[in-house]
């Protein structure tokens, strides 16, 4: 405290609160700044690892993209029919599609399916 407060009580407690609240005010300004930068440090880290498993999923190589294409390999094995006969569903595909009332991908394979059967 200064000089100018001595013999003073009253000032030398005012004195003190005012210098505890600057204080606590600092500390709440530095607590602050902290919480700030670990949000903006781990906010950056998240993005980080959500650029990476998108990038790993669209890119040519990466685990997930070869993962999906190979599920979306096997499903349409399981599309074609044992022998083999694509170019046949895909003919019967295209005619079952522009038969009035085949509007839904259902209604088009039913009509694949029950031409297959002939």
């Amino acid at each position: 405290m200064s000089e100018e407060f001595e013999g003073r009580p009253e000032l030398q407690a005012q004195g003190r609160r005012t210098e505890l609240a600057r204080n606590f005010l600092i500390a709440a300004l530095i607590a602050w700044m902290i919480a700030v930068t670990v949000f903006l440090v781990w906010n950056a880290v998240q993005g980080s690892r959500s650029r990476n498993i998108l990038l790993d999923c669209t890119t040519a190589g990466g685990k997930c993209y070869e993962e999906q294409n190979k599920r979306s390999l096997e499903f349409i094995k399981s599309i074609i029919d044992e022998e083999g006969d694509t170019q046949r569903i895909v003919v019967l595909a295209a005619y079952c599609a522009k038969v009035p009332g085949n509007d839904t991908a259902t209604s088009v394979e039913k009509c694949v399916n029950e031409r297959l059967k002939k």
